[in-house]
């Protein structure tokens, strides 16, 4: 049991291979937006780096304050408590940088910024670029992590059998 637990978490500390892959691109057209972005954020080596995030980086909220990457953590409300809106009728979030600690009530998303930012350094299909980015190493470094995980749960089932007989 122990081998197929520590597998786990070997697959789920291995980087995540489209944010890796974003990185990566970043850095190649724009390597000062990638350390800004990516360099000394909490967030990034917690979750987005890691394989276990919850959404695609892409969608992650920028901070207003220092554009780093951040996190929505409430909706936002007007002076009478109730929920704020917008054009469409949606509700807003608010996202709080782990970064600087400042709080950004309907960020834009880290797709936009990158576009934004990127208009005069990179090619016109950057978006889909950002879209399609995997990295290699990482997407590798995975197949290998879900390798040894099945192995050892092969070991452990052949293991069991062996007991049983």
């Amino acid at each position: 049991m122990m081998q197929r637990y520590n597998a786990l978490e070997n697959v789920l500390s291995q980087p995540n291979s489209h944010a890796m892959g974003v990185m990566k691109l970043l850095d190649q057209y724009y390597p000062a937006l990638a350390k800004k972005v990516f360099e000394g954020n909490p967030l990034m080596e917690v979750m987005v780096k890691a394989n276990f995030c919850s959404m695609d980086i892409l969608v992650y909220p920028i901070c207003g304050r220092c554009e780093s990457l951040a996190a929505y953590f409430k909706y936002a409300s007007n002076p009478d408590g109730t929920p704020m809106k917008d054009k469409f009728g949606k509700t807003v979030g608010v996202c709080k940088c782990r970064k600087c600690g400042a709080e950004t009530i309907a960020p834009i998303s880290f797709y936009e910024w990158c576009l934004m930012e990127l208009k005069k350094k990179a090619p016109e299909d950057i978006g889909t670029e950002l879209i399609m980015a995997v990295d290699i190493v990482a997407e590798r470094l995975m197949t290998d992590a879900k390798r040894i995980y099945a192995r050892a749960y092969e070991k452990e089932k052949n293991y069991d059998q062996s007991e049983q007989s």
